[in-house]
């Protein structure tokens, strides 16, 4: 596990190593990296193609990478070069049929469909009447640029190029250009603000019933400069707040908006969706008012009083509101809450604020954050006003692994559990060196033995005879080493630090009863404090939990889970205080960094993890993986420990690792793909009118980010058909962009609907688009057993989205769903939740969902693959020969699947398609992965060409001809007949012209020709027939679209009884177990559940 400015550093020297003409360069690296970071550069090199040398032994062993391998290396995996080009594979009863669907194919267009957008008028969202121009004698603002601030001026005159004299407040005339000069925020049309409206509005308040429950409010620093933050926000266009952790601005300063300012509509960007729920709430019950009165929120897929005065919001969807309201009519202050994070969105959204900024100068920005980055957004608004809230923090001690084991040693029952890192300080186990006893063979022992029971044989160490030297006295030295080998443990998992938060929560508790013996007798009894423990993901928590929750005493320990997949009643019982007596234990990820307090919160334990997007340019590989957290964010972690009484914070990583942290973590437009920030601002520049390149506004951000990775992005969203070469937005571009759902995932859907099974297609994307956890829960079980439960529930597939979708069909048939998921080892709880989710999505579509069109052919796992395949690639992968391994990327990448996944390499050379790729130290996984077969391959992959191209032959028929099909500049490659290369290549062309059409009306059911060739198609890639694939007009009602209707393709039988795979015989196919009603939709919606 490597921090993110480490990995960038890498993939740079070896981009720049790799397009040095010198073949003599090489880049070495420094001694003191862990054996995780050279193990990190081994395995990137490896994907840059790029050989390494290993020298030296234990603290002096150092990596040199090279430009040509140095005499005598052998390369680790084989050039792209010598990968056989295998032969295309098609049944011969596909290949029969081929001529028949040809018959039925409309002709190719070759062209793509483009986006009719059209700018908005400001009529269209009712904005302020249009003022008259300025004139001699009128007062306005001018702007002053030695101070970066706006000052009252009035017009003196205006010249013929549209600049002004002006004259100031001293009586001295300035000559300045237009964009120097604008009217005051009054002349615009801004709300009234006041000190006096504000203490009228708070007067209101606290006279309302149970206000004096919730005055503890009126403590708060951030209330008690209420009117400092009124009078800064009244007299400034743009104001940074930096407030200390504990200061209330997250729920006071809003207040303050609307309450001096009754005018006031004001939006509040939370990162989070968890907390802009919670905030809502929270605000809400401190105007003694319900949800939904003054106060609302609006999140993905839900919200309440998403017009109130006062309204918290996601990034995402303040970002879907600027694509249909470019100009923000009504609101008049937008505040973007906890900045310091850098998220994607915010970076994004400012961009496009800065601009408005200077159209609207009634608008107010509002950025705030404990630890703001002041410089960098200083210079991004100039003229900005900041402003200091002072923090109400109670002192918080930090204590790091250092202090943590010699705490925790003395206390002989707790010495084994500090894991085997700390125990074998001071044992010489050499890092490179040769023979069977080094680092590797140690780590490979100890983690074939996680368990707890392991402890007893001291992790498999006891048979080494280690233990002698294990339990020796503990002395610095000792200790110093063994802090090291615990961090080298520490880069694969948390297995070794569940034990070490076991004793620190215990001995939390023995602390507690000690102080509890020792007080006086007059002195009133303390409640225990409750404990924050940081985690990088939802894994780890519910595998924390099972944990605790088994070996503490649930009459004294309260054991709860914060993370946005946990219910609204589970939530709320966290913010609620304890019985009596009872210790409340939270376990969260860096969701609880800020925002959301947990009353009463005295202790924190930070694992110094969490889940962070990473992004390499050079590779173009996106993950989601495991990292250190920064400097910053270990502050902000303990300052929760701060908020309501003094504290402790439990670091679980040594001083040394903590110097190593990033001081603050990048912005994430520096660390995530692109493609999804570069398809909204081509939309939203359209929409203003603006003639912009996407690459040039990017660049805009406060934190630019590096142009290869514009450059990849805007490649990406050409493969995906979203852009043309030259720039242009498609219809498909312009609907994935108006889309709730990820651009790939919308895309999907879309392929779904044409071919007629949305039913399908919406249960594997409820599931795996990220909307939910996984629902399989394993804890306990041993990783094969797991892997043979899925892939029974995937049978007779080799699929991970097979082992889904039959669950959620399972799911829905079953009788009684608890006991289906329960035998099947799913959770309930999350099975309704992706269920719910299916209904969300299906009621956001714009396209027609009627039944006759979207559900024709639901049952069809290889139709759901090459729907799959359609919006998902060039997330594709090949195997390598009969090895485990595959190759991504083009071949630079090499990963295998995830360890519990349902599919397992069976084919030599077999492509598989993936939806999301992660990191373990230095080695790639792919999860939900699935084979694809060589034909749906060809017809599906993304919208760029297929080439046909001749060459000479190799081996015994050394100059014959043979012929040559492939994708993605000649990755996907295969040998094939010329003739039937040219029909794949036709029969491409026609589905993406007929895919073309659909986008640019796809409220609208395809023309019957369309609908023909499309089913023809769906019976090829099945590998049946459809008879004579008549198509019958369709009588309907009113209530559903005009349109047509294909006869059932099932065998003669009732229509009830349509068989699909694993299916019960002879009850009702009920899809992917999908219902609903929403635009389009016909009488009834689709079938109710089971």
């Amino acid at each position: 596990m490597t921090t993110e400015s480490f990995r960038k550093d890498v993939a740079r020297k070896l981009a720049d190593l790799q397009a040095d003409e010198d073949e003599t360069k090489s880049v070495a690296f420094p001694k003191d990296l862990t054996s995780s970071d050279r193990k990190y550069i081994h395995k990137i090199a490896e994907s840059f193609r790029l050989p390494t040398v290993s020298s030296g032994v234990g603290d002096e062993r150092y990596i040199e990478v090279f430009k040509v391998a140095p005499e005598g290396h052998e390369a680790r995996r084989p050039p792209p070069g010598s990968w056989n080009t295998p032969s295309f594979l098609i049944p011969m009863t596909q290949r029969a049929s081929l001529q028949r669907v040809l018959a039925t194919a409309p002709p190719a267009t070759g062209k793509m469909a483009l986006a009719s957008v059209r700018p908005y008028s400001h009529k269209k969202f009712g904005n302020q009447p249009k003022l008259a121009p300025l004139a001699p004698g009128d007062c306005a603002e001018g702007y002053w640029p030695d101070d970066e601030t706006w000052l009252p001026i009035t017009i003196t005159s205006v010249a013929v190029d549209g600049g002004f004299t002006i004259t100031w407040e001293d009586g001295c005339e300035s000559e300045v250009p237009a964009d120097y000069v604008r009217r005051s925020a009054e002349d615009c049309g801004a709300p009234e603000s006041s000190p006096e409206l504000l203490e009228k509005a708070l007067g209101k308040i606290r006279v309302r019933p149970n206000y004096a429950k919730l005055a503890k409010r009126e403590d708060l620093p951030a209330f008690r400069q209420r009117e400092a933050v009124e009078e800064g926000i009244r007299k400034n266009q743009v104001v940074l707040l930096s407030g200390e952790t504990g200061c209330g601005k997250s729920t006071q300063v809003p207040q303050t908006i609307i309450d001096a300012c009754p005018g006031a509509k004001v939006l509040v960007m939370q990162p989070r969706k968890l907390a802009a729920v919670t905030l809502a709430q929270r605000v809400s019950e401190e105007r003694c008012q319900a949800v939904g009165v003054d106060v609302g929120y609006q999140v993905p897929f839900g919200g309440k009083a998403p017009n109130a005065r006062l309204v918290f919001c996601t990034l995402g969807v303040f970002r879907k509101r600027l694509l249909n309201d470019p100009t923000l009519a009504g609101i008049t202050h937008v505040v973007f809450d906890e900045v310091h994070e850098r998220d994607k969105l915010a970076d994004f959204n400012m961009i496009f604020m800065r601009d408005l900024l200077a159209q609207r100068p009634d608008l107010k920005l509002i950025l705030m954050s404990a630890t703001l980055q002041l410089e960098t957004f200083e210079q991004y608004f100039e003229g900005a006003l900041r402003l200091d809230v002072p923090g109400r923090v109670f002192p918080v001690s930090n204590l790091y692994l250092d202090e943590v084991v010699a705490t925790l040693w003395k206390q002989q029952n707790f010495r084994t559990w500090l894991g085997p890192g700390v125990l074998c300080g001071g044992i010489d186990i050499p890092a490179g060196a040769e023979g069977d006893w080094n680092e590797r063979a140690w780590k490979t022992i100890v983690f074939q033995h996680p368990k707890a029971e392991d402890r007893e044989t001291l992790w498999g160490l006891r048979e080494k005879g280690l233990e002698p030297q294990m339990m020796a006295p503990m002395s610095k030295q000792r200790l110093l080493d063994g802090l090291r080998k615990h961090d080298c443990l520490q880069q694969s998992s948390l297995a070794f630090d569940f034990p070490i938060i076991e004793a620190l929560l215990l001995h939390i508790d023995r602390m507690h009863k000690d102080q509890m013996k020792n007080k006086a007798s007059d002195e009133e009894e303390k409640p225990p404090g409750a404990v924050l423990v940081f985690l990088p993901g939802w894994g780890d928590i519910d595998q924390l939990q099972k944990r605790l929750v088994t070996n503490f005493d649930a009459k004294r320990f309260s054991i709860l889970a914060l993370h946005s997949q946990v219910s609204p009643e589970q939530q709320r019982e966290i913010f609620e205080p304890p019985p009596t007596g009872i210790r409340k234990i939270v376990l969260t990820t860096n969701i609880a960094e800020a925002s959301i307090t947990v009353d009463g919160t005295e202790f924190v334990i930070d694992c110094g993890r969490a889940k962070e997007v990473s992004y390499d340019p050079y590779l173009k590989v996106g993950t989601l993986t495991t990292s250190w957290i920064s400097q910053a964010s270990a502050k902000q972690r303990a300052g929760r420990a701060g908020r309501t009484q003094g504290g402790l914070c439990f670091h679980l990583m040594c001083r040394d690792r903590y110097s190593k942290l990033d001081e603050f973590l990048p912005p994430e437009l520096l660390r995530s793909p692109l493609e999804d920030s570069a398809l909204t601002a081509k939309l939203m520049l359209l929409q203003m009118g603006s003639s912009e390149k996407v690459s040039t506004f990017l660049m805009k951000a406060p934190s630019p980010p590096e142009p290869i990775a514009v450059e990849n992005s805007l490649q990406l969203l050409t493969d995906l058909g979203a852009f043309t070469a030259g720039e242009q937005l498609t219809a498909l571009g312009e609907h994935l962009t108006t889309s709730s759902l990820p651009p790939r995932l919308a895309k999907v859907v879309i392929w779904g609907v044409l071919f007629g099974c949305l039913e399908d297609t919406l249960a594997v994307v409820a599931a795996t688009g990220g909307f939910t956890r996984d629902p399989f829960r394993f804890a306990g079980i041993p990783r094969e057993e797991a892997q043979a439960i899925r892939r029974k529930l995937a049978g007779p597939h080799n699929s991970d989205h097979a082992c889904l979708l039959n669950v959620m069909r399972g799911f829905t048939d079953a009788s009684n769903q608890q006991a289906y998921c329960d035998r099947n080892h799913l959770v309930a709880a999350t099975m309704r939740n992706i269920r719910d989710q299916q209904t969300k999505i299906f009621t956001d579509l714009s396209e027609n969902k009627s039944e006759s069109l979207a559900s024709r052919r639901s049952g069809s796992f290889e139709l759901l693959t090459a729907v799959l395949v359609a919006g998902i690639f060039p997330n594709i992968a090949r195997r390598r020969g009969q090895s485990d391994n595959l190759d991504a990327q083009n071949g630079k990448v090499e990963v295998r699947p995830h360890g519990q996944s349902a599919y397992i390499p069976d084919k030599p050379d077999e492509w598989v398609f993936f939806q999301e790729m992660t990191q373990v130290e230095s080695s790639y996984r792919i999860k939900q992965v699935s084979p694809v077969d060589h034909l749906t391959l060809l017809l599906f992959g993304g919208e760029g060409p297929l080439v046909i191209e001749s060459s000479k032959g190799k081996g015994k028929g050394k100059g014959k001809a043979e012929t040559h099909v492939s994708l993605l500049d000649g990755w996907v490659k295969f040998t094939i007949e010329a003739g039937l290369a040219e029909q794949i290549q036709k029969l491409r062309a026609s589905l993406q012209t007929v895919f073309q059409s659909f986008c640019q009306k796809p409220t609208e059911i395809p023309p019957r020709a369309h609908l023909v060739f499309l089913d023809a198609v769906a019976d090829l890639i099945c590998g049946t027939s459809s008879g004579s694939g008549e198509i019958e007009v369709m009588e309907i009602d009113d209530d559903e679209p005009r349109g047509v209707k294909r006869p059932a393709p099932w065998a003669a039988g009732p229509a009830t009884t349509r068989p699909r795979p694993n299916g019960p015989k002879g009850q009702p196919f009920k899809g992917g177990g999908f219902k609903g009603k929403g635009k389009g939709a016909p009488k009834g919606g689709f079938r109710p559940w089971g």
